[in-house]
């Protein structure tokens, strides 16, 4: 997990850097904003995934439903799924907002006439309020909501599956 983690923070890190480096102001705040939401939702799909029942997923499966067995695979690997969404994911997005949001405050500092150290303190404790709050409503929803959130995560994975020609059944084309 820990060497998955590490190139998964690679590539977004080197990919919000180029985003943030290349933009003004306000898109580099939409990126920021956009790392944290990334996070919020990986959070709440990692406790759906730990909160779906497995029973309407098989009767899915078996009435060969679109999606039903990536969904059926996800609630079953609910410790994994619920590992890679919530901590891995989840919390590289927390990290490289944080880092996001120090060159966020150093761009700002020219732009609006606070200080430095008050932007830092003000960005720092969005970035907490947006990611600690996001996670808490979300995660009400991800229990609540749990098979309907897993039912549209396997629906979106097994559309990118077909969408993919390179990811067959044994990996090999058709």
């Amino acid at each position: 997990m820990g060497i998955l983690t590490f190139f998964i923070a690679i590539l977004v890190v080197a990919f919000s850097r180029l985003a943030v480096a290349n933009l003004g102001s306000f898109f580099a705040s939409v990126v920021f904003l956009l790392i944290i939401t990334i996070g919020v939702i990986f959070d709440m799909i990692g406790v759906a995934a730990a909160a779906a029942d497995v029973a309407p997923f098989n009767a899915r499966a078996a009435r060969k439903d679109f999606g039903a067995k990536k969904g059926l695979h996800l609630v079953r690997n609910a410790d994994r799924v619920a590992t890679f969404c919530s901590d891995i994911v989840g919390d590289i997005c927390g990290t490289v907002s944080g880092a996001l949001g120090a060159m966020l405050v150093v761009r700002l500092a020219f732009v609006v006439d606070l200080g430095e150290a008050i932007l830092n303190v003000l960005v720092v404790a969005l970035a907490a309020a947006l990611t600690v709050g996001g996670k808490g409503f979300c995660k009400g929803i991800g229990i609540t909501k749990a098979n309907k959130i897993i039912g549209g995560v396997g629906n979106f994975l097994t559309l990118a599956e077909v969408l993919v020609p390179w990811r067959r059944k044994g990996g090999q084309n058709e």
